[in-house]
């Protein structure tokens, strides 16, 4: 995750992947862990209770090193006997005959199911779609200074886990955060990087946006390291420039990564105000030109896998 959500010293830190868990069958989500602490956790479980659910959690247990950050997986599914409604989740990080910390997160079970017959469910092979990424909807201002530390990013959407086109997971972790508003969608980047004094405008992530399952027309936001920003309309039958005036975006170095924010509004996409039945399709590409060299990209829905072609999907969710 980005330092800036997690800048708190002395403490562990955990900040799940979704705070509103809407289930229908089974839901896979990550639970973040940064190690603020002044020693390394030798020993470490992730325990979710609640009778209700079916819990798989994985790994069973690890060790986080001082400084470091790592995630559980969780999968939880509903029981037969489990009716509609609104469940808590209780949660406590164990390890070395010590309790590290506990927290709860909601469920809700009818709202899963109202969704079932709102949003669509298949594809053209008749497939049932239920691992859709959801990005919530927020009343929120933020600063747009690259730095990532306001408030609006504790309660975005986490898009993680980035592959490599040579196969096999990013060896330079990217995180991005999203989360929609009334006028736009905003993105946050954490992009570690072992030499941020090198970057140039030659490292960049890139956003792809579009409304249609096709992909076309979809619109590029390539935001670079140095600060710049390429904007450019694709469709099948070529690409044109966009004016970037109306977008907001920043970047910033850490002591290991650079980070970026920006605000695209509807309008620069002659999108309007979307639904919450609303599907989207998104790409995030990401150039890391420093050494090691890497091409990695994030097309995933919320069962975490990447597409080697195409966009993953996600809705707005109040």
């Amino acid at each position: 995750m980005c330092d800036n959500v997690f800048r708190q010293a002395d403490k562990l830190i955990v900040k799940p992947e979704m705070t509103n868990i809407v289930v229908k069958d089974a839901t896979t989500f990550k639970i973040f862990l940064q190690n603020n602490m002044d020693r390394g956790i030798a020993e470490i479980s992730l325990i979710a209770e609640n009778p209700a659910f079916d819990f798989s959690i994985t790994p069973a247990k690890m060790s986080i090193p001082k400084d470091q950050r790592a995630y559980f997986e969780v999968t939880m599914s509903p029981k037969s006997t489990t009716r509609t409604g609104n469940y808590t989740i209780n949660f406590r990080l164990v390890g070395g005959g010590r309790e590290f910390k506990s927290f709860n997160m909601s469920m809700d079970r009818s709202a899963a199911e109202q969704d079932a017959g709102r949003r669509p469910q298949a594809n053209s092979s008749g497939e049932k779609k239920t691992n859709v990424f959801a990005v919530k909807r927020l009343v929120s201002s933020m600063k747009c200074d690259g730095q990532l530390d306001d408030q609006c990013w504790k309660s975005s959407a986490v898009a993680s886990n980035f592959s490599s086109t040579r196969g096999g997971k990013a060896l330079a972790q990217t995180v991005a955060l999203i989360f929609a508003n009334d006028n736009g969608f905003c993105f946050g980047f954490f992009c570690a990087d072992e030499t941020p004094d090198l970057v140039s405008a030659n490292d960049s992530v890139e956003i792809r946006i579009a409304d249609e399952p096709s992909g076309y027309p979809y619109y590029s936001f390539v935001l670079l390291a140095n600060g710049g920003l390429i904007c450019t309309k694709v469709t099948g039958k070529g690409s044109t420039r966009m004016p970037t005036e109306a977008i907001m975006f920043a970047t910033a170095k850490t002591k290991k990564a650079w980070t970026g924010e920006i605000v695209i509004p509807y309008r620069t996409m002659d999108f309007r105000n979307p639904s919450g039945e609303q599907r989207w399709f998104l790409r995030i590409i990401r150039t890391k030109m420093t050494e090691p060299m890497e091409l990695s990209y994030w097309s995933a829905d919320s069962s975490g896998y990447n597409k080697e072609k195409g966009f993953g999907e996600f809705y707005i969710t109040p």
